[in-house]
C-alpha cells in the first residue's frame, strides 16, 4: 500500500533542552526527571538518574515536556554506532544533548519512534565527528516519513512493539545465563580472595609450561575474510568471553606466524589495557581458523591438565575479586595504558581445589555454554525477524 510521505518537520514540534546552573545545588534536589543520553537505554522513559526542580527549569534552557513525547540523542559519542530513541511516559526535562519531538494530531509517537529507529542508518550517516559527535536537526526535519491513517499507525506500532518485546525477553535470558557461570563458581569454590575453604595456593608460574606473547603488525582497517589471516583485537577477549569476530586482516605482503594461531582450548589473557579492562581472561571454546594473538594478549599454557583445568583457571582469573587483585599488578608510565608483565603474572597465587571439583565445574559450565549458544541462536533469529518486520512496516507491506 502506498502512503503519502511528509517531511517530519511538518508533523512535529522540535524542542531542545538545557542544563541548570551547577553552582546552584538546590536546582538538583527536585522530583522532575532530567533526561540525558545516559538515561536513553530503554524504550519507555519513566525516570532519570538526575532530578531537578521547577525553579531549575524556569532559570535554564530546559523545558518541561509532556508525556508521550519522542526523545532523541543528537549529540554524544554514542552516535558513533547507535541513535537512541525513546518515549517519555511521564513529564520530563532534557539536557542540551537531546531533542524532543512533540507529535501533532496526525502522527502517533509510537509510530514516529519506530520509524526513527528504522531510519537509524540514515541518521548515523549525518553524524559529524567534531568535539562531540552530533548531527544537524534540519536534516531530521527534512526526513520524509510515510503517513498512514492513525489506526494503521497504531497497528504497525503494536506489531513492532510485540516483536521487540520478544527480543527483550530473549536478551534478558541471555544476560541471566551469562552470569550463571559466575554464580556456579561462587557456590562451588567461594570467593577466591577470601579462600574460606582454604584451597592450596600455588603461584601461576608453577602451573604453566609457558606464557606466550602475540604479535601486532600493521593490519588493514577491516576484519579478515574467511580465507585470510587476521590478528585479534583486544575486544576479542575484553568481555572475558572469546569473540572470534573481533580481528583485523593481515596484509597479503606480510607473512603470517602460524605458531601463534589461536586454537580451541587456549586460555587468553589481556596484558595491557585501561585499568578497568586490563587482566581480562577468556577461554577459546571454538574459533575460526587463521587468527593470531596480538602483542597485547598472552596465551597461558597449562603444564598439567591433571592438576589445573582450563575452565576453572579462566573462571578464577575472571572472577571480580580475583581480577581486581591481578589488576593491581599493572604498571606503566604516566599517560600510558597499564601493563602486566609475564614475571608479575607468574607470581599470582592460584587457589587450587581438587581436580574432581574443577572437572565437575567444567561439566556444569559446558552445559551452560550449550544453553547460551542455543539462546544466542534464537536471539539472532528474532533479531532477523524484527529487522524484516521493521523494513516492511514503513513500506506498507505488513
Amino acid at each position: 500500500m502506498k502512503w503519502p510521505t511528509i517531511p517530519l518537520g511538518e508533523l512535529v514540534k522540535v524542542r531542545g533542552g538545557g542544563t541548570p546552573k551547577r553552582n546552584n545545588p538546590s536546582f538538583f534536589r527536585g522530583d522532575i526527571p532530567w533526561v540525558t543520553p545516559k538515561d536513553m537505554k530503554s524504550w519507555d522513559i519513566k525516570d532519570a538518574q538526575i532530578k531537578i526542580t521547577q525553579e531549575a527549569i524556569e532559570n535554564s534552557a530546559a523545558n518541561l515536556l509532556p508525556a508521550n513525547t519522542v526523545l532523541l540523542v543528537v549529540r554524544s559519542g554514542v552516535l558513533k554506532h547507535t541513535a537512541p530513541v525513546a518515549i517519555n511516559r511521564i513529564p520530563v526535562a532534557i539536557n542540551q544533548d537531546m531533542k524532543s519531538l512533540e507529535c501533532s494530531r496526525h502522527i502517533l509517537p509510537e509510530f514516529l519512534a519506530r520509524f526513527l529507529k528504522s531510519s537509524e542508518p540514515i541518521i548515523l550517516s549525518w553524524v559529524r565527528a567534531t568535539t562531540a559527535d552530533n548531527y544537524p536537526i534540519d536534516n531530521l526535519k527534512e526526513l520524509e516519513i510515510p503517513l498512514p491513517p492513525l489506526d494503521e499507525q497504531r497497528r504497525i506500532a503494536a506489531i513492532l512493539d510485540q516483536a521487540d518485546a520478544l527480543r527483550h525477553a530473549q536478551n534478558v535470558a541471555l544476560t541471566k545465563l551469562s552470569s550463571l557461570k559466575q554464580a556456579i563458581f561462587l557456590e562451588m569454590f567461594g570467593d577466591p580472595v577470601q579462600n574460606r575453604q582454604r584451597w592450596q595456593r600455588v603461584p601461576l608460574g608453577e602451573l604453566l609450561s609457558g606464557i606466550e606473547s602475540g604479535w601486532s603488525p600493521t593490519c588493514l582497517d577491516r576484519p579478515a575474510r574467511s580465507e585470510e589471516w587476521g590478528v585479534l583485537k583486544l575486544s576479542a577477549v575484553t568481555s572475558c568471553a572469546f569473540n572470534d569476530n573481533e580481528h583485523k586482516a593481515l596484509p597479503d605482503s606480510v607473512e603470517p606466524r602460524p605458531s601463534i594461531e589461536v586454537r580451541p582450548g587456549d586460555v587468553l589473557f589481556t596484558r595491557k589495557n585501561t585499568y578497568d579492562l586490563v587482566a581480562a581472561c577468556a577461554l577459546v571454546r571454538a574459533t575460526r581458523s587463521r587468527l593470531m594473538l596480538s602483542d597485547l594478549i598472552f596465551r597461558l599454557r597449562i603444564a598439567d591438565l591433571g592438576i589445573l583445568v582450563p575452565d576453572y583457571l579462566q573462571a578464577l582469573l575472571a572472577y571480580p575479586t580475583k581480577r581486581k587483585e591481578v589488576q593491581r599488578l599493572a604498571g606503566g608510565s604516566a599517560g600510558s595504558m597499564p601493563n602486566i608483565s609475564k614475571e608479575r603474572l607468574r607470581g599470582v597465587d592460584i587457589e587450587l581445589p581438587p581436580l574432581q571439583l574443577q572437572q565437575a565445574f567444567a561439566e556444569k559450565v559446558s552445559y551452560v555454554e550449550e544453553l547460551f549458544a542455543a539462546q544466542q541462536s534464537q536471539f539472532a533469529q528474532l533479531d532477523t525477524l524484527f529487522a524484516s518486520l521493521q523494513h516492511r512496516a514503513f513500506r506498507g507491506e505488513l
